[in-house]
Parts: C-alpha cells; structure tokens; sequence
C-alpha cells in the first residue's frame, strides 16, 4: 500500500487498528508541568490507565521522570519505583510505552510486558539503550531535542533556527542511522520532531513544524511518526485551558501525517477526530 511505512505497518500488527493510535499519558511524578502529583499512589494510577483506555487510548505513555525545564534528574530505581508496578499490571491489558532514556529502567519495563521505549534523548544518554533495544525488538520512539545527551532534561533556552525543519530533519537521519547500524530494524522505529521547550522556548518554531509537517511525512515515509503537543506552553494561554488547542494541533498534525498522537486527553482527542470525519463523510 501505497505510503504503508514499515514502522507504521508493525504498528498495526501490533495494535490491531489503523492510525490515527492515541497515547495517552501517566505521569506518576511528583513534578510534571501539566499533572505532576495528581497520581499519588498505585490505586490512583489504575484508574488513571483505565480511564485513558475507556477514553479511547490504544497506547498508554507511562513515565516516572519529568522532564520538563527546571525538573531535576532521578535514578533509574527511583523511576522504576513509582511506574513498576504500573507498567507490570498495565502490559497485562494494553500496549504499553515507558517514557525513559535509562537503559536500566527500559530492561524492567520491558521484562514486565512494555512494547516501546519513549526516549527523549534519541538514545544519546544511555550507551546500553541501543543494544537492548535492538536484542528485545520494542518499538523506540527517537525525540529530536535541542538538550545534549548528557543532560536529556528542557532547558528555557531561546534556541534559534536557519530553518528549523532542515534543522530537525537532519538530527533525525542521523540518529536513525546509529539506531541501525547499532542492530535496531527500520520496522522498531519511531519518530518525534519534539515540540515546545524541547526545540525552542521560542513558540514560532514549535508552530512552523506543524504547518510544515508534511515536509516530515515526506523525508520520512518508511516510518510511524509521533506527535506530543498537550498543553505545550507554546500553544499559549494558561495550562487548564490548553487541551483543546492541543486537539486541534495533534488532528493537523494527523492530517499532515503523524501516526500517534500523544495526549493527556484521549476523550477530547477522538472527538476532535470523530467530528473532522463527520465533516467531510460523503454519502
């Protein structure tokens, strides 16, 4: 089929279903920018999971460690500490996706049933993430950031581009290009431009790649790509009131073709989705 990625079509075997999939996300820290300390023990977290489920979650992004501007690092058997028993209880029920880049926590994560490694520092950080991921076959989802990889955390940083999606573009290739030369199959493989702090304190370029994202799909074609907006502060306004421009943004981005949509509201997210089909149905 044609534009069939290959990444994509594993995807789909996989999960079962065709793109757009929703990844809706835990995070059980203490300190997250959007929801940090809302999940406050393992009964919480259930509920959490099977809410974004019920919501219409096909994937569910678990992480113990924010990585948001100002946050400060953990170890890896502090993060595995607070999502262990989630992610176990999780895989058990759903495909799971661990937002790590310890190679110690992944190998966990993994051993209790997680099918994908979400890892911000495009497996900069950790020398030993490549050849575990390429040994266990989960999916890696490889994040451009503007952070070096020895500290993979955001910075407030007002990171200027000649042009930011050459710029992105380039980092991506080049960290597929270790991937696989490191063991990891095009098929395990998953792309994030990144968005928000991650590229630039500076909202313009976080709004250029989603206009431009197109430019991606294309450069990109032999894989799934993942998208992350929620309530992002380069969407503007304040943060209880961004769940609907980080709908609108994930569906543009869809439509430009990214394949996941990571989400903190996977119920808003398939309405905006269920009404942009309703609106252009034929009979």
């Amino acid at each position: 089929m044609a534009g069939d990625c290959s990444s994509k079509a594993a995807l789909r075997a996989r999960l079962g279903t065709s793109a757009p999939w929703i990844a809706g996300i835990v995070n059980l820290t203490p300190d997250s920018f959007s929801d940090g300390g809302q999940i406050s023990d393992q009964q919480a977290a259930r509920k959490c999971i099977e809410k974004l489920r019920t919501d219409g979650a096909q994937i569910i992004d678990i992480g113990g460690e924010s990585t948001g501007p100002g946050r400060k690092p953990v170890s890896s058997a502090a993060e595995l500490a607070r999502i262990e028993e989630a992610v176990g209880e999780a895989a058990k029920k759903c495909f799971v996706s661990v937002d790590t880049f310890k190679a110690g926590t992944a190998q966990r994560c993994i051993e209790l049933g997680a099918q994908m490694i979400n890892d911000i520092s495009a497996l900069r950080f950790d020398s030993e993430m490549p050849q575990l991921i390429a040994e266990s076959g989960a999916f890696i989802v490889i994040m451009f950031s503007k952070e070096e990889d020895a500290s993979p955390h955001a910075t407030l940083r007002a990171q200027t581009y000649q042009d930011v999606v050459e710029h992105i573009s380039r980092f991506l290739e080049e960290r597929v290009e270790y991937a696989l030369r490191c063991g990891i199959r095009k098929e395990q493989i998953i792309l994030d431009p990144g968005m928000g702090a991650f590229i630039s304190t500076l909202p313009g370029y976080s709004w250029e790649i989603l206009h431009r994202f197109g430019e991606l799909r294309r450069r990109f074609a032999d894989f799934a790509l993942l998208i992350g907006t929620s309530r992002k502060s380069f969407l503007g306004g304040e943060l209880n009131a961004r769940d609907p421009l980080s709908q609108l943004t994930g569906l543009a981005a869809h439509l430009e073709g990214a394949d996941i949509i990571r989400t903190h509201n996977p119920a808003m997210a398939r309405e905006f989705f269920c009404a942009w089909q309703k609106l252009h149905c034929t009979a």
